[in-house]
C-alpha cells in the first residue's frame, strides 16, 4: 500500500514538471515575478519533493532495511522516468523559455544525485556534456548584470557572490556542485570536458558568448 500510495504521488509530481506554463501567463508578467506566479511555485514544490525522494530512496545501498522496498520501487520505476522529464524542460529552456530560477537550482540537484546511482547514470550520461555546456556552464559565466554591479558596487558584488544562506537556494552553486560531482565521481568525463573547455579558450572572443 505504501508502495502504491508512493507511486501515484511521484506521478503526480512528474506529471507537474512536464506540464507546460501557459503561454499567457508568461506573456503577462514581467520576468521578475514569473518565480511567483502559482504555476512555478507548483513546480518548485514538486521538484523540491523529488529531490527528496531520491536523496532517501534513490541509491539502494545506503537506505535502512524498512525502506529497500521502497527504496527498489523508486529505483527501477521512478527515477529515470523523472530525469528524462527534467532533461526535456532543460532543453526546453536552451530554447529560450523561461524557468524560474528555484526549479533550476532543484533540476539540477537531481541530476546531481543521478551521477552516483547507475540506473540514473545510464541515462544521464549521454546527455551530461550537452547539459555542462548549454546549462551548467552558461550559469557560471560572469554576466552582464554581474559586471553592471561590480562597476556600480563592488562591495555588493562581493556580498551577493559569496552569501552563504543564497548558496542553498542558488542554481548558480547548484550547477557547480553537479560539475564537481561529474568529474569525481565519473572520471572518464573529465578528458572530453578539457578538450570542450580547450577548444573555448581557443576561440576568438566575438565567435562565442555563452550568455
Amino acid at each position: 500500500a505504501v508502495v502504491s500510495t508512493q507511486s501515484t504521488g511521484i506521478q503526480n509530481l512528474q506529471a507537474i514538471m512536464s506540464r507546460p506554463v501557459p503561454q499567457e501567463v508568461t506573456e503577462s508578467h514581467d520576468k521578475d515575478e514569473l518565480p511567483n506566479v502559482v504555476w512555478w511555485k507548483l513546480k518548485k514544490w514538486a521538484m523540491h519533493l523529488l529531490t527528496r525522494i531520491f536523496e532517501r530512496y534513490g541509491n539502494t545501498t545506503n537506505i535502512s532495511k524498512e525502506y529497500k522496498k521502497l527504496g527498489q520501487f523508486f529505483s527501477s520505476q521512478c527515477a529515470v522516468p523523472v530525469l528524462n522529464t527534467l532533461l526535456v524542460a532543460l532543453a526546453e529552456t536552451n530554447q529560450g523559455n523561461f524557468m524560474s530560477p528555484r526549479v533550476l537550482q532543484r533540476i539540477l540537484d537531481y541530476l546531481k544525485l543521478s551521477v552516483t546511482v547507475s540506473v540514473t547514470w545510464k541515462v544521464l550520461k549521454g546527455s551530461i556534456l550537452e547539459v555542462i555546456q548549454k546549462v551548467v556552464f552558461p550559469l557560471l559565466c560572469h554576466t552582464d548584470e554581474d559586471e553592471e554591479l561590480w562597476k556600480e558596487d563592488p562591495y555588493e558584488y562581493i556580498r551577493m557572490k559569496f552569501d552563504i544562506f543564497e548558496d542553498y537556494v542558488s542554481p548558480v552553486t547548484a550547477a557547480l556542485n553537479l560539475l564537481e560531482e561529474v568529474v569525481t565521481k565519473r572520471k572518464n568525463m573529465l578528458n572530453p570536458l578539457l578538450v570542450w573547455a580547450a577548444q573555448i579558450l581557443g576561440m576568438p572572443a566575438e565567435q562565442y558568448n555563452p550568455r
